[in-house]
């Protein structure tokens, strides 16, 4: 396909790296367990690329990148690790759940109350939890996480203030409301009950609003409502 030769040329070789890459892992997941055999078949050759090249990056990276926008390797692990299981893509799981115990494992107090930026709709804090939890073994994620929220989640439990909806970047923290409510529910326990505030804080501006959010906040309400039964 002409993806795949723009990918495999030198002008795509850090194409949307790692954000794009994981969301085509991610819609190659759910295409798996909708059981749409021709469209899996057709996304293959696309996603076996990324996903090889994704293992790559992360094996060798040797700092995450901790943005709360698309550089975030801690969302794009998330995504991928969903691909990595729905296919039994051992060799990109292994890598992930290393990459993550190196880059995260030694992390301690997290600085919620830095959060969010202006720009951001990830939390930081937030996604490194979600992916350690997919990474260690109960006991130690356990352990992990009440060092690295030893007095819970404080200011992220509010939504962010936005002041102007049609600035294509303070937009983002609609998003931030969205993923902050995905998360939460990932967690479990007590900060799943945070979620639902969130969700209502971002679910309203998905339809409706300015184009600078409508066009891109759907996959993240998505990810929201997807953890509903």
């Amino acid at each position: 396909t002409a993806e795949l030769a723009y990918l495999e040329s030198p002008a795509g070789r850090l194409f949307e790296r790692p954000y794009g890459w994981a969301w085509l892992l991610e819609l190659q997941a759910e295409v798996r367990r909708s059981d749409r055999t021709e469209w899996f078949k057709a996304l293959r050759p696309l996603t076996e690329l990324l996903a090889s090249r994704l293992r790559e990056f992360i094996a060798h990276a040797p700092y995450p990148v901790r943005a709360g926008t698309h550089g975030n390797t801690a969302f794009a692990c998330v995504l991928a690790l969903d691909y990595a299981r729905s296919v039994h893509d051992e060799p990109l799981a292994r890598a992930i759940s290393e990459a993550a115990r190196r880059w995260y494992g030694e992390d301690r107090d997290a600085p919620v109350r830095y959060e969010p930026s202006l720009d951001e709709f990830l939390s930081p804090a937030l996604i490194e939890a979600v992916l350690m939890r997919e990474a260690l073994e109960t006991e130690d994620f356990e352990r992990w996480l009440a060092g690295f929220l030893p007095e819970g989640i404080k200011a992220l439990a509010d939504s962010p203030t936005i002041a102007d909806r049609t600035d294509a970047k303070q937009s983002h923290l609609d998003g931030l409301s969205l993923s902050r409510a995905w998360c939460l529910r990932r967690l479990g326990g007590s900060y799943s009950k945070f979620a639902e505030h969130h969700l209502a804080a971002g679910l309203p501006h998905v339809v409706g609003g300015d184009y600078v959010g409508e066009h891109w906040l759907a996959s993240f309400a998505a990810l929201a409502l997807g953890e509903r039964p």
